[in-house]
């Protein structure tokens, strides 16, 4: 399995555009297309991620009705989801153009996708190459911190690993494990000097969140990174639009308090990236939070904190009120 840094290479995207030739496909975002500066070809090449949607049935359509050479991914998560499908479908060369840092999602081997209005978790392939043009990620400003945010639900990912362990469900593999902690005590570090992403910044960002991905990939699931947080985003964000960073950052929260296992220093990386400012920003978040936790279940697939602990109406009210404001002492 090749490495995200090796096909990984620093230029500029209005360049490879320009070398374009033969039969390609562009799945891209319109704000990408803005922060890169050029317009999409009136023609079927380009294909704007937010029309064909996130839906597998949408993309498996496309990909019967004309054979593509290379299908390209611009933008965030959404286009290079769609695009990582759809190249996998074609059986082509995948090429990643991240416009922003907000998910690892160019550098794993799996799509989040709908299917018959179900969130699902499909196989892709890699890219065969990622272009980082340095100056089109810098345009996308504070955004280019949220995929911290994956890389800091290790810390919860983990404690619900060790109760899989302890559960007999699923052993620890001590070597992924480790990576994973100093993964995480690597972005708690660079969280703590971190404001809005400098130029010198990027290239430390691209490896860190890559590398959480890069981590999945070896260990063949989300386990060294995802766990109840994950579960709470996806039910989540099936409520309400927002960035997945928004729903991580009170997954995370909330989850590592019911763990009893809050961390003083990913709480303060979480604000010095501004995540709890950018929470604020967001109507409705509190209601929806309660709501998502009192419909909340365990995932067959991945034994977490959520297999042994019950929350009450009661409890529900008092983790949602410690994460929003006027905190009460304990959880009951």
């Amino acid at each position: 399995m090749k490495h995200f840094l090796d096909i990984a290479s620093y230029k500029k995207i209005v360049d490879y555009f320009d070398s374009l030739k033969g039969r390609y496909l562009v799945i891209y975002s319109p704000t990408s297309m803005k922060l890169v500066g050029i317009a999409p070809e009136n023609n079927r090449r380009f294909v704007n991620a937010h029309l064909i949607g996130k839906n597998a049935a949408n993309i498996e359509a496309l990909c019967r009705s004309q054979q593509f050479d290379v299908v390209v991914g611009l933008g965030g998560g959404s286009p290079i989801d769609i695009a990582k499908y759809a190249a996998s479908l074609l059986h082509c060369k995948f090429v990643c153009m991240p416009t922003m840092l907000s998910t690892n999602a160019f550098a794993t081997n799996k799509v989040a996708l709908m299917r018959e209005g179900r969130k699902i978790t499909i196989d892709a392939k890699l890219p065969d190459e990622i272009i980082v043009d340095t100056d089109v990620i810098l345009k996308a400003g504070v955004l280019n911190v949220y995929g911290l945010c994956d890389i800091l639900s290790i810390h919860t990912a983990l404690f619900d690993w060790m109760l899989a362990d302890r559960a007999g469900i699923e052993r620890i593999n001590q070597e992924i494990y480790r990576a994973s902690s100093r993964l995480l005590d690597q972005s708690i570090r660079l969280a703590r000097r971190l404001g809005v992403p400098t130029a010198k910044d990027i290239a430390m960002l691209f490896e860190l969140i890559g590398e959480s991905g890069h981590i999945t990939n070896i260990y063949g699931s989300g386990r060294p990174e995802s766990g109840s947080e994950h579960i709470f985003a996806k039910e989540f964000e099936r409520r309400i639009d927002v960035p997945h960073g928004i729903s991580i950052t009170i997954g995370l929260s909330i989850m590592s308090r019911l763990q009893n296992n809050y961390s003083t220093d990913v709480n303060e990386a979480l604000r010095n990236i501004g995540m709890m400012r950018a929470v604020q920003d967001y109507p409705d978040l509190r209601r929806v939070t309660e709501e998502t936790l009192a419909s909340l279940s365990s995932r067959p697939d991945r034994y977490t904190i959520l297999n042994e602990a019950v929350m009450t109406h009661a409890q529900i009210k008092q983790l949602v009120a410690r994460f929003f404001g006027r905190v009460p002492e304990k959880v009951a």
